[in-house]
């Protein structure tokens, strides 16, 4: 047996412990460009949506703890020989799109991935093609001690809260390009009627004279009658109210919900 198959046999008897069922899973995001160097094509600012595809079968490396007599941060990855990528993106802004799991030949040895978490207080992944100048990377991080958890078992990232912070981003090129992560859910995604109500639901009762449900109504009643740009520009409203009202009248971590809500309905609708 040589030393690639030995990795793939402990790898296969350490994940005795795991749900199999949970092994393979795809999250679409949404997203808000904070800094980019693509040039005119995309600037800070614009929304981003796309995918994340986590496939742990496909790994033959394994770093760190995992479930056993110890449970502690972990690291899984892949060599990539043959393509077999543990993490892979798929980013759309606008007319551009980078695709992680397309930009090299499936013969590449320099293909890698790797998928890294400290229970569900951190939980990040990574996927590069040095031979070709790409790589991506995505990551949660939990930034409320109090929330601080152990390993779960899932192995696949939760659905944001208000104290963690998620980004994303990947160099393409000589370029690169990162963005705030607004919303990430197991695939398919919501449809955007539903997103806007349930913003809706989160922002009634919050006082500033009900300003912040009138621009979700009028978003619903532009967004039902097909007016894209009308329920953007409603969107727009809603996020400056609630620009200039954080730590004021809303607070802090609602402040965040209602923000990470209204970026990834635009982002949906295609703002």
């Amino acid at each position: 047996m040589d030393v690639r198959l030995k990795w793939v046999a402990a790898f296969a008897l350490l994940l005795g412990s795991m749900a199999v069922n949970a092994q393979t899973a795809t999250f679409t995001f949404t997203g808000v460009v904070t800094s980019s160097e693509l040039g005119g094509s995309v600037a800070v600012g614009d929304y981003v949506t796309g995918t994340y595809t986590f496939n742990y079968n496909s790994a033959d490396q394994l770093i760190g703890h995992v479930p056993g007599p110890t449970i502690g941060p972990w690291a899984i990855g892949s060599t990539g020989v043959p393509y077999n990528p543990v993490f892979a993106s798929v980013v759309k802004i606008g007319a551009f799109t980078y695709r992680s799991e397309t930009t090299a030949p499936p013969s590449d040895p320099d293909d890698s991935s790797i998928v890294t978490s400290n229970g569900a207080s951190t939980f990040a992944a990574s996927e590069a093609t040095p031979a070709f100048d790409t790589s991506s990377f995505f990551s949660v991080v939990e930034t409320d001690v109090a929330r601080f958890a152990p390993y779960t078992g899932s192995r696949l990232p939760e659905t944001l809260s208000p104290s963690q912070i998620g980004y994303g981003g990947f160099i393409y090129g000589l370029a690169g390009l990162r963005y705030q992560i607004t919303s990430l859910t197991l695939a398919p995604a919501p449809p955007p009627a539903t997103l806007l109500a349930t913003l809706l639901s989160e922002v009634t009762g919050t006082g500033l004279g009900k300003k912040l449900e009138k621009d979700v109504e009028r978003a619903q009643n532009d967004y039902a009658s097909s007016d894209i740009g009308g329920a953007c520009h409603a969107l727009a409203e809603f996020l400056n109210t609630v620009r200039h009202e954080d730590d004021r009248k809303i607070a802090p971590l609602l402040d965040v919900t209602l923000t990470r809500g209204a970026q990834a309905i635009a982002a949906t609708i295609g703002c």
